[in-house]
């Protein structure tokens, strides 16, 4: 055995190995396929985002406009996956505060913000892959600022009632006077 050794036949160092590129499965990912995700956990992320970042409420909105900038930019239907959607709506967020806010927002402050939340490990790769696929066109004009706004207010809204009309009827059961 020579003294050059890693820890297995023709797996590089640690320190040479490269992160996973956006959008796309790395390599421990596909063994076990990741949970679906749902509308639900897409707002669970937003929330940590905005309370931990301090976010104004239209970050997310830009951030969505990033994320399908993104999507049509890769020509892929396996872009957005279940693998990869986190660190999608996590890197179009952060580089949509940037934009929003027009001063700089280290990398190290964003991870020690959400350390213990996220995997913010490849933050930086998937932030310059990012601004690579969509050639840095991160500013979102008024106009599709509010498309977006309004659309996102209205699939709010159809969700509310949608959960109000699952719910069992008992606020007007519940509260009717008995009739003797």
């Amino acid at each position: 055995a020579s003294g050059g050794a890693g820890a297995g036949a023709g797996t590089p160092p640690v320190h040479e190995q490269r992160p996973p590129r956006l959008g796309r499965a790395s390599k421990q990912d596909k063994g076990a396929p990741a949970e679906p995700y749902t509308e639900q956990d897409c707002v669970e992320v937003l929330d940590i985002l905005r309370g931990q970042l301090q976010l104004d409420a239209e970050v997310p909105v830009a951030a969505f406009v990033i994320v399908e900038r993104c999507v049509q930019a890769a020509k892929s239907k396996r872009f957005l996956t279940a693998d990869t959607w986190k660190p999608i709506l996590i890197t179009a967020t952060i580089l949509a505060a940037k934009t929003w806010f027009d001063e700089r927002i280290w990398l190290v402050d964003v991870r020690h913000q959400l350390r213990g939340y996220f995997d913010l490990e490849h933050l930086g790769r998937h932030e310059a892959d990012m601004c690579k696929l969509i050639q840095f066109r991160f500013n979102v004009g008024p106009k599709n600022f509010y498309e977006y706004y309004f659309a996102l207010r209205d699939l709010g809204r159809k969700k509310i009632e949608q959960q109000q009309q699952q719910q069992p009827e008992f606020r007007r059961s519940g509260h009717r006077r008995a009739s003797r």
